[in-house]
């Protein structure tokens, strides 16, 4: 049997001295190598997968995990394994290209009721079944262009009939600081490779105060520890220590110091094996001292840093009688300065409290006093601005975040670059969490995630973005649903998937077959999505329709919900939003905006469109961005993301909202209904709303209010507007996001609805 290497040579040697046009030749040479570095290629990758199986079977360890770049794209990753192997996994390959049109095999593995890995052609096992961890396959061309396979080594080979191949990376691969995960799409299964970890002693400050005669414990962390490790210690100038194991990992150094006091050392020494750390710990006299002892909140609520300095191992502590004051640290270790947090004073009187810092030991070290004015009555009210810069982006990343969820405390960004990468604040102070993340196991790798929302039980849920666009930034079209039921912290669990161009959206005009489509670029979800009735809405933005996919106790019906209104206006961009408000398909009552310069903001109710009219006071300008509405005791409150370009077409953006009160809303609705914009205020004025005005609470903007340089320019004109139930069952909290640009919240009072 010939290989195409003969064939190139042989047609070469007949091309004689004559005059010819060689571009089909060379046509067909560059298709040949092509195909020889395809089929090289596809070989490589099936060695891969049998070479991680290996490794999955020898209980090695993961020494490091590095990207596989092409063109800029990350494409898999190149994981080096401690007994010196390595395999480049990648997220999925061309393999051979044949005849145009031509049927291709697709190379992958599974894992059988036996648990263990076999080979699979075209979603088949092998004929003989092979394990992955035996006889790798071989693939070559012959010489009429087919594919075959080689179950032996090369000795004998098999037509597979198809002119193409390629392997199908039927997992996907995601890591942390632990462990590296490989998640089969077949079953859901994971295998968790572990890392390999350096053993190292990392005590919580090296420089310690203390005082004659006095005790202090030096908290101390071990990596990589068992049960064998030693920890022992050298003390000098009169100093004692012992250590005291309070897990394997970690534990205390108890350290008392000599009377009368002088400066000293101790050496703490950690052992495993033949591997030794040491680290040494200084004591000296202790020093406490703090310039402002008194502090004076504002009436809505602030954030005040308390400075001081000190080399003692502290505790900040609030009495009990004090819930309205709270601490962004409890615990630390010659740090200069803390956060507390004052919450708004609502009780029609001044009141007073007090911070405690505390010396380990148990002295008190100073007490800070802690005054607020009461407000004058209940208020609509700025909780926080957050304005991200390139010096300091807060936990954006450019040009990613498009839309929120608020879940308990946290309020959650999407991540349209990395989905693995949501950040999460605190939804009442705006704080940026970096320690909290969002569990994203199981989802998808080649899943791209602009939308993300809460529902009405305040799940998180997610659907990934889909596109036919020919230029788009995805060629996906399966749809993924995902909601976490159990906390952001646990894996997710799938509610939807479904191929674009299949029965569940066959309904909407053009997109089965069609080029120029995309959604699910933001979601809105009614109901409870673990038990009960739920709906999720959505937009297309190039086909013209609101789109709703409904729920029964979690289970999504096979097809969507589609339609469009008498009476509705037709424009979409990127930040469309669809908001149900129940979950009647049958009269199913929804608003939605075009988010662009038309500004077409339109309720909807059993298929006839109601447009509002465009406001013409309160600073309304010349585009908006998303929407959302929510139902608060009968009155329904509707809110929207309202910019103005100046001459540099750059836009400044502010929150809108409007009391719709009950019943269905009329094309006056949003004008008449006016309660606030976070720019200026009530209708008497800034002054009847705390902390409305041009400042960073107000707005976002393109440019920084503080200095630096705004971290993008929102080119894309996307952003999310969302409501949220306060904390104290008196309130209704909306947050208002610009992409690159910003983020804020308001609270506003029942007492203010109609």
């Amino acid at each position: 049997m010939k290989k195409y290497f003969t064939l190139v040579t042989a047609a070469l040697l007949a091309i004689g001295c004559n005059v010819y046009d060689d571009t089909a030749l060379n046509d067909r040479v560059t298709n040949l190598e092509n195909r020889v570095t395809a089929l090289e290629r596809l070989n490589d990758q099936v060695q891969s997968l049998n070479d991680l199986v290996k490794a999955l079977q020898n209980n090695v360890y993961v020494t490091s995990v590095t990207p596989v770049m092409e063109g800029g794209v990350e494409v898999g990753y190149a994981i080096v394994f401690s007994d010196q192997t390595s395999v480049e996994i990648l997220n999925g390959v061309d393999g051979v290209d044949g005849d145009p049109g031509a049927p291709g095999s697709v190379i992958s593995i599974a894992k059988d009721t036996d648990g263990i890995y076999y080979w699979q052609i075209d979603g088949e096992f092998t004929d003989p079944k092979l394990r992955v961890d035996g006889v790798t396959p071989q693939f070559e061309i012959d010489e009429d262009g087919y594919l075959n396979v080689s179950y032996d080594n090369g000795t004998t080979w098999e037509s597979l009939g198809k002119t193409s191949a390629s392997v199908e990376a039927n997992f996907t691969v995601t890591y942390d600081e632990d462990y590296v995960y490989i998640t089969f799409t077949d079953d859901g299964s994971v295998i968790e490779l572990p890392r390999e970890k350096e053993f190292t002693l990392t005590v919580l400050h090296s420089l310690v105060g203390i005082t004659a005669g006095s005790t202090v414990e030096i908290p101390y962390v071990l990596t990589d520890a068992d049960e064998t490790v030693i920890i022992e210690t050298i003390s000098e100038n009169g100093y004692t220590a012992t250590v005291e194991k309070t897990t394997v990992s970690e534990g205390v150094i108890r350290v008392t110091a000599p009377d009368p006091l002088v400066s000293g050392k101790v050496l703490v020494f950690a052992g495993k094996g033949d591997k030794t750390c040491m680290r040494a710990l200084y004591f000296e006299e202790g020093e406490f001292s703090m310039a402002t002892t008194a502090y004076n909140a504002v009436s809505d609520g602030e954030k005040l840093k308390i400075n001081f300095n000190t080399n003692y191992s502290y505790t900040v502590e609030v009495p009990a009688e004090y819930p309205w004051i709270t601490v962004s640290q409890t615990k630390a270790a010659q740090a200069d300065s803390v956060y507390v947090y004052v919450l708004y004073n609502e009780t029609g009187e001044r009141r007073t409290g007090q911070v405690n810092f505390i010396r380990d030991d148990g002295e008190l070290l100073q007490t800070v006093t802690i005054s607020q004015d009461p407000c004058e009555a209940e208020m609509i009210r700025a909780l926080f601005g957050i304005q991200p810069t390139v010096e300091n982006p807060y936990g954006f990343d450019s040009n990613a975040n498009r839309t929120m969820a608020a879940v308990g405390d946290y309020l959650i960004l999407s991540n349209s670059s990395d989905f693995t990468r949501m950040p999460v604040y605190d939804r009442y102070t705006g704080d940026w969490l970096p320690d909290v993340h969002v569990n994203t196991t199981g989802i998808d790798a080649n899943c791209t995630i602009h939308a993300i929302a809460n529902d009405d039980a305040g799940h998180l849920v997610a659907v990934s973005y889909v596109s036919s666009m020919p230029a788009g930034p995805t060629e996906s079209r399966d749809v993924r649903g995902f909601v976490w039921l159990n906390g952001i912290d646990q894996a997710p669990k799938s509610i939807i998937w479904a191929n674009m161009t299949g029965s569940t959206f066959a309904g909407i005009p053009d997109i089965n077959g069609s080029a120029g489509f995309d959604m699910f670029r933001t979601i809105s979800v009614y109901g409870n999505l673990a038990s009960g009735e739920a709906v999720i809405g959505t937009v297309s933005k190039t086909k013209y329709r609101p789109i709703f996919l409904k729920f029964t106790d979690g289970v999504m019906e096979p097809t969507a919900f589609i339609e469009w209104p008498a009476n509705a206006q037709a424009s979409f961009w990127n930040a469309s939003k669809a908001v149900p408000m129940n979950a009647d398909l049958d009269a199913l009552e929804y608003f939605m905006c075009s988010a662009n310069y038309r500004q077409f903001m339109t309720y909807v109710n059993d298929g006839t469109a109601t447009t509002f009219s465009v406001p013409t006071s309160h600073w309304w300008a010349n585009s908006t961005l998303g929407i959302d509405a929510i139902d608060i005791n009968g009155t329904r409150l509707f809110a929207v993301q309202d910019g103005q370009a100046p001459s540099t077409g750059n836009y400044y953006f502010r929150l809108y909202v409007s009391d719709l009160g009950s019943g269905a809303p009329a094309a006056g609705s949003l004008s008449g209904g006016f309660l606030f914009d976070s720019r200026e205020g009530s209708a008497a004025g800034t002054a009847d709303v705390i902390g409305s005005g041009y400042g960073v609470k107000g707005m976002t903007s393109y440019v920084a209010f503080d200095g630096g340089q705004i971290l993008d320019a929102n080119g894309n004109e996307t952003g999310d507007v969302i409501f949220a139930p306060g904390k104290d069952g008196k309130s209704v909290q909306v947050y208002m996001l610009t992409t690159g640009q910003g983020l804020i919240g308001y609270t506003i009072p029942f007492s203010k609805l109609q």
